[in-house]
């Protein structure tokens, strides 16, 4: 009985101390709980994403460190500390044989952060990318500098710092200032004296500067600087006063000798300007309807007239402008009158040495040159009767004819038309007569001779349909590009077009001429 009273006793002891606790969510090993709600606990999250709101430590020295490993091995450790007497440390430290430094970074960008050594006192500012510091003595100010760090002077003079500025100014350098000022003047230096105001001229606030000497009594002028320099030379004031002489109205200026001054060129009523020998300009009268070779003109010339020069003068030619633009029937031109042909308005350009006798072609550019021989003269045009072939042709592959002995032209251009009136016989109960013109230089070629020579065209095929029978064809042809004066023979290549028989030339006829 006592036992189970003893166990009852000690059941409701726990019942009446013990608090249950609940856990809310997934938890990982490692992470540190927090609290949710009274009597519920929850994961306190990662570095990255954490859910505690606040952490503290009571401690003296590291007392918030990070590990990068077990303390078992090599491993960086980084702690956060503090002491009553040395203040806040952030220390970083290699144990086992581990390495690095300490590193800064933004936004995944690494940060040089300067680590300096500096007197007590002194002033730390930016300089590329790196501390630099300034030590202030006793006396001095930090003056700042657009193209360097700060600089510590010294006050030389009277002034009086107190805490939120300067409040009196009474001397710099110890040169002392007026108690007020005027509004809009400059301060003007006196020596050691009282410095003083000077005026302005003028109505702004603008101030010139100057370069280089002056020359009194001389202009000023403004360099591309927008400095005020010297001009060289005295201000012109009205007419004379130093680069321009005086004049007239309507007079020209010129420079009548080597320097800076010019002097003016009375004008001459319906007068032409003109130089002499040496180059020194003067007024001409522009000219008279009846000249005299070598003397000045004195009256205007006919208008309309084309105008012409002797020894030296103007002269008109007494021939309208407008005559020779309409082609009329007789003109004068140089070397005497000429008849015009035809009624056209446009002129024909020519180009290169024409021969004599030679006809003339255009080139590719529209002017007129010669052809390389006359027109129409003998030997550009043929008209011959070669007669029948040899021997005929009992084969697909083609054979030359032998007519080029005969049929033969020199050409005066470098176009030849060429034509051939052919008499065909076929042996065989089906044949068909394959043909072509070719043209060459040099020796014909004979009678069953392999092809050669350039073929003018395609080749061209007829069919005779009885054994022995004939036909009869025509073919033409044109040819360019030829060397006149350079004799051609003219043949025919002759086939069955692969059909049985054999296919002859019975007879031919051949014309050919330049054009």
């Amino acid at each position: 009985m006592i036992r189970w009273i003893a166990l009852f006793l000690i059941l409701t002891t726990q019942n009446i101390f013990a608090q249950p606790v609940q856990q809310t969510g997934h938890v990982t090993p490692g992470h540190v709980p927090m609290w949710t709600t009274n009597g519920v606990i929850q994961d306190g999250g990662t570095a990255f994403q954490g859910f505690l709101t606040s952490i503290g430590v009571t401690a003296s020295g590291p007392s918030i460190c990070a590990n990068s490993g077990p303390v078992t091995g090599p491993y960086n450790e980084i702690c956060i500390g503090a002491t009553q007497t040395g203040g806040g440390t952030l220390s970083m430290f290699n144990y086992g044989g581990a390495t690095g430094g300490l590193n800064f970074a933004v936004n995944g960008s690494p940060q040089s952060i300067a680590v300096v050594s500096a007197p007590l006192y002194s002033v730390q500012y930016n300089l590329a990318g790196s501390l630099a510091g300034v030590l202030l003595g006793n006396g001095q100010i930090l003056i700042g500098q657009t193209s360097a760090g700060p600089s510590a002077e010294t006050i030389t003079g009277d002034m009086t710092i107190t805490n939120g500025g300067v409040t009196t100014v009474g001397k710099v350098n110890g040169v002392p200032f007026p108690s007020s000022y005027t509004a809009n003047l400059p301060l003007v230096g006196n020596g050691t004296s009282l410095i003083g105001q000077g005026t302005r001229s003028g109505n702004t606030t603008d101030f010139v500067t100057g370069n280089g000497s002056y020359t009194n009594g001389h202009c000023i002028s403004v360099d591309s600087a927008g400095n005020h320099v010297d001009a060289g030379g005295p201000c012109t004031t009205s007419g004379g006063g130093g680069t321009v002489t005086s004049g007239t109205a309507n007079q020209l200026a010129y420079y009548s000798s080597t320097g800076a001054t010019v002097v003016g060129l009375s004008s001459v009523i319906n007068s032409c300007l003109e130089t002499n020998g040496t180059g020194v300009p003067s007024w001409m009268a522009c000219g008279v309807t009846t000249l005299t070779a070598g003397t000045t003109p004195t009256s205007g010339i006919t208008s309309g007239n084309l105008i012409g020069v002797t020894s030296n003068k103007v002269v008109d030619s007494g021939v309208p402008f407008a005559s020779i633009y309409q082609f009329p029937a007789t003109v004068s031109i140089v070397g005497g009158a000429a008849s015009a042909q035809g009624t056209g308005t446009k002129l024909q350009l020519s180009t290169g040495s024409p021969v004599s006798g030679d006809c003339t072609k255009f080139d590719s550019t529209g002017n007129t040159v010669d052809a390389g021989a006359g027109c129409g003269v003998a030997g550009s045009t043929i008209q011959v009767t070669p007669g029948a072939g040899s021997g005929g042709v009992s084969s697909s592959t083609a054979l030359m004819m032998g007519l080029g002995a005969v049929c033969a032209i020199t050409p005066n251009t470098a176009r030849v038309h060429i034509g051939f009136n052919l008499t065909l016989q076929i042996s065989g109960t089906v044949g068909r007569a394959q043909y072509g013109i070719h043209y060459g230089t040099g020796t014909a070629p004979s009678n069953g001779a392999a092809t050669t020579g350039t073929l003018i065209g395609t080749n061209q095929s007829t069919d005779i349909a009885i054994s022995g029978g004939f036909g009869a064809v025509t073919v033409t042809g044109n040819v360019i590009g030829l060397t006149p004066g350079t004799p051609i023979w003219i043949d025919i290549a002759l086939g069955n077009g692969g059909v049985s028989g054999t296919t002859s030339v019975a007879n031919s006829a051949c014309d050919a001429f330049s054009y």
